[in-house]
C-alpha cells in the first residue's frame, strides 16, 4: 500500500486524467423498486410499470436520484489504483440529469480527476463524471467531490 501523503503527490499529477470506467450495470425494476422503498418516492413512473407506459417516458424508468447514488459504486470499481481507502462524500459543485434510464438498460460511469485540494489532514478530490446507458446516452453529468483521508 503507498503512503497517504505520496497517493496524495501521485494523484497531484493525474489531475486532468482519465481514472477509469465502471463495468455496466443493469437496471432492473426490482433496484428501482427498492430504491423507491428506501427513498419514500412511489412515484408510478419509477415504481408501477404498467402506468409508466402511460407516462411521459413511455415505459418505468430509474429515479434521477438513484443513478446518482450509483456513483459510490461506480467510483469504488475504478478508483483503487488512487491508493486511497478512506473515502467520504464531499458534495458536488453541479449535477445534470440529461436522459431518462429504462428499466433494463445498463449504465457505467466514467471518472477524470479534475482536482486536487489539501484539506486538514485530508483532501478533496474533485471527479468529473459522466453516467452513460448502453448503446452511450449520457444521462448524468456532475462535479463530486470526495474527501479522502488518511
Amino acid at each position: 500500500m503507498v503512503d497517504f501523503n505520496e497517493a496524495i503527490r501521485q494523484a497531484e499529477q493525474r489531475v486532468g486524467d482519465p481514472i477509469g470506467v465502471s463495468e455496466w450495470l443493469p437496471i432492473t425494476q426490482d433496484r428501482i423498486t427498492a430504491f423507491g422503498g428506501l427513498t419514500l418516492d412511489f412515484d408510478p413512473h419509477h415504481i408501477d410499470p404498467q402506468q409508466a407506459a402511460h407516462g411521459p417516458f413511455g415505459e418505468a424508468v430509474a429515479h434521477g436520484f438513484m443513478v446518482l447514488s450509483l456513483l459510490t459504486h461506480f467510483l469504488y470499481e475504478v478508483s483503487a489504483e488512487l491508493g486511497f481507502t478512506q473515502n467520504v462524500n464531499y458534495g458536488f459543485d453541479r449535477v445534470r440529469f440529461l436522459a431518462p434510464v429504462p428499466v433494463g438498460s445498463q449504465i457505467r460511469g466514467e471518472f477524470i480527476l479534475n482536482s486536487v485540494r489539501p484539506r486538514g489532514d485530508g483532501a478533496i478530490l474533485g471527479f468529473g463524471v459522466r453516467v452513460r446507458r448502453d448503446p452511450d446516452v449520457e444521462v448524468l453529468a456532475a462535479d463530486w467531490l470526495v474527501l479522502v483521508l488518511p
